[in-house]
């Protein structure tokens, strides 16, 4: 009974780091669009959205949405909208990545369909 403690404990110590570090990124991401358009903005979203595709961070939180919360779904989706929108000159990286990437199209509309799923069910039931 005491390992089942021990575990689960830090799976909800692990579960609350990942929300920190969402919101954290978020906030990262969300501050780029306040800035004002000078060198070091844009320097600064080069080196975020870099780091973002680089790690393939983008795939690894559409990959493990069924593990985060709702609060930390927002965040994703927060996350997620900025980057799309963030443009390097005429360039848009995000879409260029993605456009390498399309597991993270696929598991987006995977995780769209189950919702739906599980809607559709609900109604049923009630």
């Amino acid at each position: 009974m005491g390992k089942v403690m021990d575990r689960r404990e830090r799976m909800e110590g692990c579960l609350n780091s990942l929300q920190e570090l969402l919101k954290a990124l978020k906030e990262a991401v969300s501050s780029l669009d306040r800035g004002n358009n000078n060198s070091e903005t844009a320097q600064d979203d080069v080196i975020v959205v870099s780091q973002l595709t680089n790690t393939n961070l983008l795939l690894l939180l559409t990959q493990n949405l069924n593990l985060i919360d709702f609060e930390g779904k927002k965040d994703v989706v927060q996350i997620f909208n900025n980057v799309l929108r963030r443009k390097i000159g005429t360039r848009s990286s995000t879409v260029e990545y993605i456009c390498t990437k399309p597991e993270i199209l696929f598991t987006l509309l995977a995780e769209y369909e189950q919702l739906a799923l599980r809607s559709a069910r609900q109604d049923r039931g009630a």
